[in-house]
């Protein structure tokens, strides 16, 4: 019985490994957003010459074009979100009811890096040259600040992040 386990947990893990390539024939796949897939690699230059660069190449059309690349990486971010409740991206937090929210705000939402005066000082500065630009050429200045998503949907961080009473915005007002 504890053979048939192995031989049963070998041939999913092999079906799991073959499979992409399987399908690959019939596979027509899109690129999404704004992702350039490879082509697929010459063995000749166009001088006529031997592409020393297609093992590269094909490597680079192969992590393209593999069979159930979309919904494998799809499966892996559902279950790297919902097993670990983070995300595999660097630059990507993982909010309550599966929100999205760029890490390089979490700064400014939690407090952790509020401007210093001297920077608060020179944004204003800046800001004010801006201004005085403009209204010399008769053009009239208008400055917002466009709100974080964390700003907006605080609700939807994790808890274990909490908003700052002072936030970089209301510094450099």
């Amino acid at each position: 019985m504890k053979k048939l386990g192995y031989i049963l947990f070998v041939g999913v893990i092999a079906t799991i490994c073959i499979l992409p390539v399987a399908v690959m024939p019939w596979q027509t796949e899109k690129a999404v957003g704004n992702e350039q897939l490879a082509s697929f690699p010459e063995l000749r230059k166009e001088d006529g010459s031997f592409n020393t660069g297609i093992l590269n190449e094909f490597s680079d059309y192969f992590a393209d074009h593999f069979g159930l690349r979309h919904e494998m990486i799809t499966l892996n971010d559902q279950l790297t979100g919902t097993v670990l409740k983070t995300l595999d991206s660097s630059s990507v937090l993982l909010g309550k009811d599966d929100w999205l929210f760029y890490k390089s705000t979490l700064a400014d939402y939690t407090g952790a890096e509020p401007f210093t005066a001297r920077q608060s000082y020179a944004a204003a500065h800046v800001l004010g040259l801006m201004q005085e630009y403009c209204e010399e050429n008769g053009i009239g200045f208008c400055f917002t600040i466009a709100p974080n998503k964390n700003s907006l949907y605080g609700g939807q961080m994790p808890a274990r992040y909490t908003v700052a009473s002072v936030r970089n915005a209301q510094l450099l007002q």
